[in-house]
């Protein structure tokens, strides 16, 4: 009788923990996603039109340096197989690949719309980096980053903390017979080792699949990103 009140106990303290959790995290989540919202609304209107005009300008980059070497005659269909119209027409694509690969895009990437600036926010309080996207150009985009920044990261931060303990909890119920005996600390130890090792394989190399699949990468460049 006693084992069983034992038992139903800790069953009851494991229940109110995980709800507490849950509860906790429910609230961060809600507070990073509404801090997302407001920035891109912030950034969107920041940003955008410098953005925009940063496309034109690339694209008169682009039109002035191929016309300077453009032959009109080349556009004629009867001069498509020329040497000269073959070369010009490689280097017009390898000048566009230059100043796309260079973050000076001819195309709109809309890196600064609602969705690119809300998934700017996120990332920028994942500590990821600004990737590709590059940070703002304005003096006000400049202050909110940081603004953005000192209350987003904490917020990140915690959220994985309590993302880190349901992984973790999961995982051992999961993989309980592979992590070895329970007991004394050195098998506790033990066990939160192979724990780390099983996880990081799924997580990195599961993780390069998806990748690869989602941006059309290599296996190799996915496992290496």
């Amino acid at each position: 009788m006693i084992v069983r009140w034992a038992q139903a106990s800790e069953a009851f303290g494991q229940l109110t923990e995980s709800k507490s959790r849950l509860q906790a995290f429910t609230t961060v989540a809600f507070a990073l996603l509404a801090l997302a919202s407001v920035g891109g609304f912030a950034f969107s209107w920041l940003e955008r039109e410098n953005e925009l005009h940063r496309y034109e300008l690339n694209r008169a980059i682009y039109d002035s340096l191929a016309g300077s070497t453009d032959f009109e005659y080349c556009h004629h269909p009867a001069f498509k197989d020329v040497g000269y119209c073959k070369r010009h027409e490689k280097l017009e694509g390898q000048l566009r690949l230059f100043l796309d690969t260079s973050g000076n895009s001819l195309t709109d990437r809309e890196q600064w719309t609602f969705i690119g600036s809300f998934f700017f926010v996120l990332n920028l309080a994942s500590t990821v980096g600004y990737a590709t996207q590059g940070g703002p150009a304005t003096t006000g985009g400049k202050f909110f980053a940081v603004i953005f920044g000192i209350i987003g990261i904490p917020l990140f931060g915690c959220s994985l903390l309590i993302a880190s303990s349901w992984l973790l909890h999961g995982a051992k119920a999961a993989f309980g017979r592979l992590l070895g005996p329970h007991g004394d600390p050195e098998c506790h130890r033990m066990q939160l080792v192979r724990l780390a090792a099983i996880l990081g394989v799924l997580l990195w190399f599961g993780t390069a699949v998806l990748f690869s699949l989602l941006e059309g990468w290599s296996y190799a460049r996915s496992v290496f990103f």
